[in-house]
């Protein structure tokens, strides 16, 4: 207690102490009169047990009409009881926090898209090496590895200098439009399997391949139609800084002029996807309910490998990673290119 005005309350000057330990989410609480209380997570577990525990002590009356095996047959229901009660009570609770989070997520989406200049690439959680030998040349050649999101649910891989600007070409040649694609979103750019004949695209593959068994630990092979999709947007702002709106995007939770972005899911049940980006002036792909932000400007010539390891049980859909969003660019004249590849 520091003296106020030379005194101390009381007379005395008093202290208290306390230790942190290293058990999780520790509380220190001091009271008025230097009391010092402590909760843990442990000391909270045991507070929660001797709760229940107390709450299902039987009465005088209980304990002289019943013998010891009913004894303890009505303890033990009552405290099932119990357990299932705080069991629901937590579950809601993860629920409630779940679907904020959501909403969050998606409110937050259209200014991330909107404001390019300061929302940047998410923070890698941890950075590796990552090599790769030219199956012709037999060059190594090693390639700088971001974690921005990794949870038991998803993880998301950024990996530098993956594809080159004559390997972009090179898949962009075989694009073919198709109109009425199965998944409903309109008109799509489709890069066929009939492109594996071009021995550019076949030293992609083998890349992609690499990567992917390498660094998320998936098996992938090249056999579904479409070998992949590619994703072209023009900026829809005009010289004077006006946008061009021409309607709503997407049928999903967000709902805002399709001249600032395009709602996309992964298949479901899909092991995990690809995004290649090829050209950007800015533009990005966000991830309205993780958070994770990866700016098209900055990002040209990386791939963006993400692994759905627990899709969700009734939709197949990764909680996490498993919808996604192409921010369009917002410069005049702006542009942005991605190719995508889904893999089961």
């Amino acid at each position: 207690e520091v003296p106020l005005k030379g005194k101390c309350r009381d007379e005395i000057c008093q202290s208290g102490r306390f230790r942190v330990s290293s058990q999780e989410d520790q509380t220190f609480t001091v009271w008025k009169d230097f009391r010092i209380t402590f909760e843990d997570h442990r000391t909270r577990a045991t507070a929660k047990a001797k709760q229940t525990i107390q709450k299902c002590e039987l009465s005088d009356e209980q304990k002289a009409t019943m013998d010891a095996a009913q004894q303890i047959d009505t303890m033990v229901q009552c405290m099932d009881e119990q357990v299932k009660q705080t069991i629901a009570e937590t579950e809601e609770e993860i629920a409630y926090q779940a679907n904020v989070r959501v909403d969050m997520g998606y409110d937050l989406t259209k200014y991330a898209c909107l404001d390019g200049a300061n929302v940047t690439l998410t923070p890698s959680l941890n950075n590796m090496t990552w090599s790769y030998r030219h199956p012709t040349t037999g060059k190594k050649k090693p390639h700088f590895v971001q974690t921005p999101f990794d949870t038991f649910e998803s993880t998301a891989t950024l990996i530098d200098q993956f594809i080159t600007g004559a390997q972009c070409a090179a898949l962009e040649r075989h694009a073919v439009t198709v109109d009425n694609p199965d998944n409903g979103n309109g008109p799509q750019q489709h890069v066929p399997l009939t492109a594996k004949q071009d021995t550019e695209v076949v030293e992609i593959l083998l890349k992609l391949q690499n990567v992917v068994e390498s660094v998320v630990d998936r098996q992938i092979s090249f056999t579904q139609e479409p070998l992949m999709v590619l994703h072209s947007f023009q900026s829809k702002v005009t010289s004077d800084g006006e946008q061009c709106t021409d309607g709503q995007g997407g049928d999903g939770a967000i709902d805002t002029p399709d001249s600032i972005m395009e709602l996309q899911q992964s298949p479901p049940n899909a092991v995990g996807s690809v995004t290649l980006f090829c050209t950007s002036t800015d533009g990005a792909v966000h991830y309205p309910k993780s958070g994770v932000h990866i700016p098209g400007a900055t990002s040209v010539g990386r791939a963006l490998v993400v692994a759905h390891n627990e899709p969700h049980e009734e939709t197949g859909l990764d909680d996490y990673m498993g919808e996604y969003v192409f921010c369009r660019p917002q410069t005049p004249n702006g542009e942005f290119k991605v190719f995508t590849f889904h893999f089961n």
